[in-house]
């Protein structure tokens, strides 16, 4: 539920999610074995597909990057996979939730606020 800057996008709200998610992971160091395997379901096809692309540098999909090489220096396994956006999976639904909610908010510290490329182009 972090708060992004207005001209943020909603991708960087996804990426962001994911980064948060993997700095989450560390706090769970005593896990050992197969316990150290861990899947990231995300709607978002274009953050996946980002991730993947070696000349996507944007900020947020370098730090997930980052994110997964730390986590597989500590033995960690990191699957992502894609699940349909709105399609009343429960998980899925109750996900969107919170994320719906930080970005209705107008109060409170902005987490995240490096504006997009697309959004300065759209300005200019």
């Amino acid at each position: 539920m972090l708060r992004l800057a207005g001209e943020c996008s909603n991708n960087q709200a996804e990426q962001l999610a994911i980064v948060k998610a993997l700095d989450k992971l560390r706090d769970f160091r005593h896990l050992q074995g197969l316990q150290r395997s861990v899947a990231v379901h995300t709607d978002s096809r274009i953050t996946l597909d980002a991730i993947e692309n070696p000349r996507n540098h944007q900020h947020l999909v370098e730090q997930i990057r980052e994110g997964v090489r730390r986590l597989e220096k500590d033995n960690w396994s990191i699957h992502f996979t894609w699940v349909k956006d709105h399609n009343d999976k429960l998980g899925n639904e109750i996900a969107d939730q919170p994320a719906k909610k930080a970005a209705s908010r107008r109060d409170g510290v902005t987490a995240y606020s490096r504006i997009p490329k697309s959004a300065v182009i759209k300005v200019i």
